[in-house]
């Protein structure tokens, strides 16, 4: 495969990732103050949403791995997915912590 279509490739899905981080972190915000309240629809619904930010982390792994191999280095494969969707404690190290973990604790710690 020509390097310049692997490139524009690469760099298309890191753009279609980011757009979609965005759209995650822009609902999880806007849920926060529902969950707050209680509200159990907003929180399943950040639970879905932080499904999504796992998903999105191992699709941006496997995108490096394969420029990687396509740049003709031999990299390890990525992990393989974690079993657990729940979100990290502070201790924890067996949960992936994504964009959406470090955006809801800044915006715990902000909000009132």
């Amino acid at each position: 495969m020509d390097p310049k279509t692997i490139a524009e490739a690469y760099f298309t899905l890191g753009t279609h990732i980011e757009d979609s981080q965005a759209r995650v972190s822009d609902a999880a915000e806007a849920l926060i103050p529902l969950v707050r309240r209680g509200d159990q629809n907003a929180v399943q619904a950040l639970g879905n949403l932080r499904k999504a930010a796992v998903s999105m982390q191992a699709e941006r792994q496997w995108a490096e791995y394969l420029w990687q191999l396509a740049s003709g280095k031999n990299p390890p494969p990525p992990a393989a997915a974690p079993t657990t969707t729940a979100a990290p404690t502070p201790d924890d190290t067996a949960s992936p912590r994504t964009f959406l973990d470090n955006l809801l604790g800044d915006l715990i710690t902000l909000l009132p």
